[in-house]
């Protein structure tokens, strides 16, 4: 089965689950400064406006998460160890001391005054940096609450009538007979996203369809047309998990089975993951915000250069996702703002060495917006496709023209 093409590879970002009623990252942020009522909300708003003077909505969710991120990690590990070594502190010595007013000179000290200098100032400095890492932190956490409150809800109905239904004709496209002998494509729909939300997950959630009426009428609903996809095909839809904790080796697949696969990594993590014990698994929750937990169970990623894709199962699903771009004929980008650095540069190389992959790239004509993803349409075989994702509408057209 390795030796056969991959048909599609489809990647979602926040865009493509606003067609379902999630608020976009920019979106987001209306919302947080527009409820006066929710105390996090407000602290969000206050704190957010104290660290950005220009604050507005046009700031990226992403981007200021990823800037905090990044902040915590070099002054919050490996900038403390740096500065625990005399050797390096004494060398910013001079910049230390305007920047906190020391008003000494270093020729009139002895030895042992500037040692007791120095130690003066790196209290304040460790001072001074606690208080703003303790700023960062909460800020964080608050962040992260209401990023949970605001995407935690699925709409059930436009859920199985924008990405069921859209999935659907993916997968019936590829099941359809080669009309050639060289096409032979892997009975596969490998799914990416950079997304915290569930909704693809509760679209294959067994409990949930075997709770959907299967209404006989001469038009379905979106939610019995699913229905009757998983009835009648055999899908195998893999997210790492067992009943509840996370293995890469759930991703292997036996090519003697006749299902098809449905493969589907969260690059930025979820929602619902954390790590619970000392053997760092991660664990999933069905339902519900983790009030209770610690910010540092939670598994969600931002973009960002330093963020940590070195382990499991982000450190997998990239490879994953390499491999996977080698092997496609078509690359399905819907509502990805190509702001993660990491991730276009995936994807640029496998432009780069996979000569028969084309990308579509899905994005509403506002799209100038992103000056990322401007910047990204402009490499050959790359189709930007100037719709918004699910609109009743528009919907058969734009299937259309993506598997032209």
């Amino acid at each position: 089965m390795g030796a056969k093409q991959i048909k599609y590879v489809l990647f979602t970002g926040a865009g493509a689950s606003k067609a379902i009623g999630l608020p976009t990252m920019k979106e987001f942020f209306e919302i947080i400064l527009k409820n006066k009522t929710d105390k996090t909300a407000v602290r969000v708003s206050v704190a957010l406006k104290e660290m950005f003077p220009d604050f507005n909505t046009n700031y990226d969710l992403e981007e200021i998460m990823g800037a905090l991120y990044e902040f915590e990690e070099q002054y919050g590990n490996y900038g403390s160890q740096l500065m625990l070594n005399d050797n390096v502190f004494i060398k910013i010595a001079e910049e230390l001391r305007q920047a906190f007013h020391v008003r000494t000179r270093e020729n009139t000290l002895t030895y042992a005054d500037q040692h007791i200098v120095f130690e003066m100032m790196k209290d304040k400095f460790f001072s001074e940096q606690a208080n703003l890492l303790d700023n960062v932190k909460k800020l964080t956490e608050d962040l992260e609450f209401c990023i949970r409150c605001a995407y935690e809800n699925i709409n059930d109905e436009e859920n199985y009538r924008v990405y069921g239904s859209f999935i659907s004709k993916l997968i019936k496209e590829i099941n359809l007979p080669a009309s050639t002998s060289h096409e032979r494509y892997v009975r596969m729909l490998p799914i990416y996203t950079t997304n915290y939300d569930r909704s693809i997950e509760e679209l294959f959630d067994i409990t949930k369809i075997e709770h959907i009426s299967d209404d006989s009428g001469i038009n379905p609903t979106p939610k019995t047309k699913w229905k009757r996809l998983l009835q009648f095909t055999p899908i195998e839809f893999i997210d790492g998990f067992d009943e509840q904790t996370w293995y890469r080796e759930q991703y292997k697949l036996n090519a003697r089975d006749k299902k098809f696969f449905v493969p589907y990594y969260k690059l930025h993590g979820s929602l619902y993951w954390e790590r619970k014990d000392a053997q760092q698994k991660i664990e999933r929750f069905q339902c519900g915000i983790n009030i209770g937990g610690n910010r540092e169970d939670l598994l969600m990623i931002y973009p960002s250069n330093k963020k940590e894709i070195f382990t499991d199962p982000y450190y997998y699903s990239h490879q994953c996702l390499d491999r996977d771009l080698l092997q496609a004929k078509k690359l399905i980008v819907i509502g990805f703002s190509f702001r993660d650095p990491k991730i276009v540069e995936m994807f640029k190389m496998a432009l780069k060495h996979n000569k028969g992959l084309s990308i579509k790239v899905i994005a509403p004509s506002d799209s100038w917006k992103y000056p990322e993803l401007n910047a990204f349409i402009e490499h050959d075989r790359v189709e930007h496709l100037q719709y918004n994702f699910g609109k009743k509408d528009t919907e058969e057209e734009l299937f259309e023209k993506i598997i032209q």
